[in-house]
């Protein structure tokens, strides 16, 4: 909903028709309900003038743009943070794990305990079922 702020002339118009109703009926509870209501409206769209006003006179916001190719700090970590976010899912091997392993005599897989981790990634299994 957008408010025109030439509104409140119309709500303060408005409020004072209902203070000169009152003062022929000054109990009667609709009228002093409504008084309440306008005078908030009209405290309402002053405060969303001003605060529109002021978000007018703000600086455009910009988002900050950085030359990474020449910081050498940033290219690592922007290395490492690609390589945990490719890596993220892999399972980290080690010594002493209970992994699944086939089996070359039948081809099945069998649980097996990894015994040790050859500097190529791969792990030998020891053959002992479980």
């Amino acid at each position: 909903m957008q408010v025109d702020f030439d509104d409140v002339r119309g709500f303060k118009l408005q409020l004072q028709q209902v203070e000169a109703a009152l003062l022929s009926d000054p109990d009667n509870k609709e009228l002093q309900k409504l008084k309440i209501d306008l005078e908030e409206v009209i405290e309402l769209t002053l405060d969303l003038k001003q605060k529109a006003e002021e978000a007018a006179n703000q600086p455009e916001y910009r988002e900050l743009t950085t030359n990474y190719e020449e910081d050498e700090i940033t290219k690592s970590l922007l290395a490492v943070e690609q390589f945990v976010a490719k890596n993220k899912k892999k399972k980290l091997w080690r010594v002493g794990d209970i992994c699944m392993a086939k089996w070359s005599d039948n081809n099945q897989y069998y649980e097996a305990r990894i015994d040790s981790i050859n500097p190529d990634g791969q792990n030998s299994q020891d053959r002992n079922v479980f």
